[in-house]
């Protein structure tokens, strides 16, 4: 084939097509597709996803759920709810130690309680109730109690039967005239009135007398001027209770 000259202006009038074989071009595919100088061409996307998290929104988008993931959800909300729920409930500080003095029996049962139903979730049956007690027990309590627990279980059934043998064990001999002793002395004196009544209710409740009673030791025990200030009273309670508040 000659060589066009240099100097020779090219044009496609020119060319000879009986110079080319175009047998010798290949035949493109059939799937070949001329990309767009304009729009991009479009990326391939996988089938499946690779990762759990790509799992997770394609199962958003398309709005189902396996069996297995809702389970798995469901699961996890009942958890939190259930935190939520603990962590909602006021925790009360542990009674103080108890060593058997007669004196303090009665307050270290009444702080037991007021665990217990503070923090029912913990405490849901009489065995755990009775074993916490135990644990809060030193000296000549822990001495008692030692005898009743074998194999790590307790002899006591209820909560009830612990209480019942523990007054036995520690509760004031003759507690009911250790109270009417206090009851025949107290008066307010400098002390605030709600200080007077909180000791007030100490004491009666170890006795049995009747609220007209009860309201003329309390009225009694406070000073003159208080006691001027309730006479002037048109209605007068007539429980202990509404007197003192």
């Amino acid at each position: 084939m000659d060589r066009p000259d240099p100097e020779h202006e090219f044009e496609v009038d020119d060319l000879d097509p009986n110079t080319f074989d175009l047998g010798e071009i290949p035949a493109a595919p059939d799937d070949a597709r001329i990309p767009s100088p304009v729009t991009p061409e479009p990326q391939s996307r996988p089938e499946t996803p690779d990762t759990p998290e790509q799992q997770k929104r394609m199962t958003e988008a398309s709005g189902t759920s396996s069996p297995d993931v809702m389970q798995a959800l469901l699961q996890e909300l009942i958890t939190q709810r259930g935190q939520r729920d603990r962590a909602s409930q006021p925790k009360i500080e542990a009674p103080e130690l108890y060593y058997g003095d007669h004196a303090k029996l009665r307050a270290f049962l009444v702080q037991c309680e007021l665990k217990f139903n503070c923090e029912a979730h913990r405490f849901q049956n009489d065995s755990g109730k009775v074993h916490y007690a135990n644990s809060q027990c030193r000296g000549a309590a822990w001495k008692w109690i030692q005898p009743s627990i074998t194999q790590g279980r307790s002899s006591f059934a209820t909560w009830e039967d612990f209480k019942t043998a523990i007054h036995h064990a520690f509760g004031k001999i003759n507690a009911k005239e250790v109270a009417r002793v206090k009851y025949m002395k107290i008066e307010q004196g400098a002390r605030s009135t709600a200080l007077y009544w909180a000791e007030f209710q100490n004491i009666i409740v170890e006795l049995d007398y009747n609220d007209s009673a009860y309201i003329d030791k309390f009225d009694a025990g406070l000073p003159e001027r208080t006691q001027t200030q309730l006479a002037m009273l048109l209605t007068k309670p007539t429980t202990i209770t509404e007197y003192a508040n």
